[in-house]
């Protein structure tokens, strides 16, 4: 018989099959509500499948009113393609099962988990009026008569492809949330963890710091991502150990705070106290120090003496006419008209700290001694009748001692006795006789008269005369700045800057702006009696500090610039070396130009933008990239092991690459190869290892011809045998 080549074997199968690619995600199309479940079921197929199909040739089965599609797919799990046949009724038929679409390959057989079967189409049967066609939530009909149940969203169909149950949304690749997914019956929501707020299916970051109820720190709070740590700026508070609040430091601990006596820990500080009576803590706020009773207690204690501090406490020096107390903390009074009558001639009268004598008899009154008793004064005479020293009328005074009457009172000077009753003084008017000598004005005063001057002048030492008077003596003549004296007046004057106000006293500021007496090219600035001139931002005060020059921001390295810097006048710009930078958006430093979204069509295929630049590349794998041409080239990967994972032989195709074995050797998977067991064996241009004929077998494994095959009785199987044991023997 004769043996195909590998050529010949290669296409058979491409004429089966079609060209295995690159691994590729396929969405069937279905009448799933869901995209992502049809995915499923898909999968669940290809995970069964293998390609033991390809190499034995075997078709997939047959349906009636039915066609199919080769469908490759490559099996990351098991490292290896399947192939799966993908059914489509034709016009008029349906599935009987719309999920029971496939057959996969797998052991050398075609397979299906529910045979796909096509029915006629029933025209004007709708199969969801009876019992809701046994659905447990929706159910679609088709115009072709067929039906499927789904599901509101929130719920997939169970296994009896009729109820609906709650979808796990959170085992999809989280459902889109950033942090944690939390399924619900029916729904979902996105968690976030402690210091993040949940934003639709985003978590932001909670800034603790932006309100003081949000942390415990005293002093400055730091926002980091998902919590917040204090700073604990304020004196006497230190971080905790987990640094998200301040503790209070117990100074105390630490050689008594410095304090010499007691330290009292407070909130946030600290205090020293004094625990010896009569001390208190001093200016140091440490150490103890006497306490001035005399100067705290000033009007409490010693009233009546004068006090002196001692260490701890004071004493009592008492003044004339008390004595001290038991305990020297206070005086009390002494009464000294026990002792000698206080030396009063007639009646001595005890007073607080002191004594009064006093002349009781008649025609006394008490001397100037304070002691002996005398005759009325000048300004008395004495009444008989009353026994006492009696005033005389107003003006008057006794004309000599022992005055016993009224009559014995006389005008005193500047008065004089009214003729009609001789005790009654009227007063002298002076001015009437030659202006009692006043060189301006005299005015009388009861008993006396005295001379007046003009408004700016003053009396002379003579009482009569006037003279000019210095008004700027006292308070400066309540001129703010300058006061000028003249002859009988004064005025104000201001200095530099200022002007005199209307009140003719306070100065007032002279806006020099405001007035052009400042000739300012940019900005005039005003000050308290001056003013100086100023230039906007980018401009400096020339020497003539009038006129503004432009500052080369450049050159004095004041620039904000990430690149380059180039001076305008008034200010400067920012430019970018790179021709693939262009200025950001603070229009100081330099973003990259995303060649690929703004530069057009830059490559013939798949363009990868880089910081600054870009390059060219393919979009499917398996192909490199021309920069010369833009051509996208294909990639022997069978000329390096380090682009091919063949265990043996390594066949390169266009895009890809696919592995075949030695002689002697079956493929095993995608890249393995196996040795052909006893018994069978392998030529070049065979698949898969062949069984010897009957009655022989081989000696040993990986044989690789029929001529390896040994017969029973010793012969090798030829071609003159007919590549049997049951030939001539001869």
């Amino acid at each position: 018989m004769s043996i195909p080549t590998k050529r010949v074997l290669d296409e058979k199968r491409m004429s089966l099959f079609p060209r295995q690619g690159t691994r590729r995600q396929l969405y069937q199309e279905s009448s799933y509500n869901d995209t992502i479940l049809a995915q499923k079921d898909y999968q669940n197929e290809a995970l069964l499948a293998d390609d033991t199909c390809y190499h034995q040739f075997r078709k997939p089965p047959k349906i009636e009113h039915a066609t199919y599609k080769i469908i490759y797919e490559y099996i990351r799990q098991k490292n290896l393609w399947g192939i799966i046949a993908n059914y489509t009724c034709s016009d008029g038929y349906h599935l009987e099962d719309q999920r029971s679409r496939f057959y996969f390959c797998r052991w050398y057989g075609w397979r299906a988990k529910v045979t796909p079967r096509c029915v006629e189409d029933v025209k004007g049967y709708n199969p969801c009026q009876h019992n809701n066609g046994g659905c447990g939530d929706v159910c679609v009909s088709y115009p072709d008569g067929s039906y499927q149940c789904e599901c509101s969203k929130g719920y997939v169909l169970g296994a009896d492809k009729r109820r609906c149950v709650d979808l796990d949304e959170c085992k999809f690749e989280n459902w889109n949330c950033e942090h944690y997914c939390v399924n619900v019956i029916g729904s979902y929501f996105c968690k976030c963890p402690i210091g993040y707020l949940s934003d639709d299916t985003g978590c932001l970051d909670l800034d603790e710091c932006a309100t003081p109820e949000s942390n415990d720190c005293i002093g400055d709070c730091i926002n980091t991502p998902g919590s917040y740590t204090c700073n604990c700026s304020l004196p006497g508070f230190a971080p905790s150990t987990d640094k998200i609040q301040c503790e209070d430091i117990d100074e105390c601990n630490e050689n008594n705070g410095g304090c010499e006596d007691i330290c009292f820990n407070e909130y946030g500080s600290y205090r020293c106290l004094c625990d010896t009576a009569g001390y208190q803590i001093g200016a140091d706020k440490h150490i103890c120090t006497d306490i001035d009773e005399c100067a705290k207690y000033a009007s409490k204690i010693c009233q009546n003496g004068r006090c002196l501090n001692t260490n701890s406490s004071y004493i009592c020096e008492c003044y004339s006419g008390y004595v001290p107390d038991v305990k020297n903390m206070t005086c009390k009074d002494v009464n000294e008209c026990m002792v000698n009558n206080g030396g009063c001639a007639m009646t001595c009268i005890n007073i607080p700290g002191s004594y009064q004598c006093a002349c009781p008899d008649a025609g006394y009154t008490l001397s100037q001694d304070g002691h002996s008793c005398e005759d009325c004064d000048a300004k008395h005479y004495y009444n008989d009748t009353s026994n006492q020293c009696e005033s005389c009328p107003p003006h008057s005074q006794t004309s000599g001692p022992y005055s016993n009457n009224v009559s014995d009172c006389v005008c005193e000077i500047g008065y004089a006795a009214k003729l009609e009753d001789p005790t009654i003084c009227n007063d002298i008017d002076e001015c009437l006789i030659d202006n009692n000598g006043c060189t301006y004005e005299c005015e009388n005063v009861p008993g006396s008269a005295h001379c007046l001057c003009a408004d700016g002048y003053q009396l002379l030492g003579d009482g009569k005369n006037c003279g000019d008077r210095n008004e700027c003596l006292p308070n400066n003549g309540n001129c703010a700045h300058v006061c000028i004296n003249t002859d009988g007046s004064f005025h104000c004057d201001c200095e530099h800057g200022f002007t005199l106000d209307i009140d003719r006293h306070s100065c007032e500021d002279i806006d020099e702006c405001y007035t052009g007496t400042l000739q300012c090219s940019d900005i005039c600035e005003n000050t308290v009696g001056s003013a100086h001139c100023l230039c906007e931002r980018g401009y400096i005060l020339n020497e003539d500090n009038q006129t503004c020059a432009d500052i080369d921001e450049c050159i004095l390295g004041i620039d904000v610039c990430e690149d380059i810097c180039i001076n305008t006048v008034g200010s400067y710009q920012c430019e970018c070396s790179n021709p693939g930078l262009k200025l950001s958006w603070d229009l100081a430093s330099c973003a990259d130009i995303n060649e690929c979204m703004e530069g057009g069509q830059v490559c013939h295929e798949a363009c990868i933008n880089t910081y600054g630049s870009f390059r060219c590349s393919c979009f499917q794998n398996g192909y490199l990239y021309e920069t010369d041409n833009g051509i996208c080239r294909d990639i022997d990967e069978c000329q390096s092991n380090d682009t091919n994972t063949c265990q043996q032989l390594c066949i390169n195709s266009d895009g890809s690459y696919t592995c075949d074995c030695f002689p002697g050797y079956s493929r095993y998977s995608f890249n393995e190869c196996l040795p052909c067991a006893e018994g069978f064996y392998k030529e070049a241009n065979n698949i898969e290892c062949q069984a010897c004929p009957g009655n022989s077998s081989t000696n040993g494994t990986a044989q690789t011809s029929i001529t390896d095959c040994i017969c029973q009785d010793g012969r090798s199987v030829r071609a003159e045998n007919g590549y049997s044991c049951y030939g001539n023997v001869n």
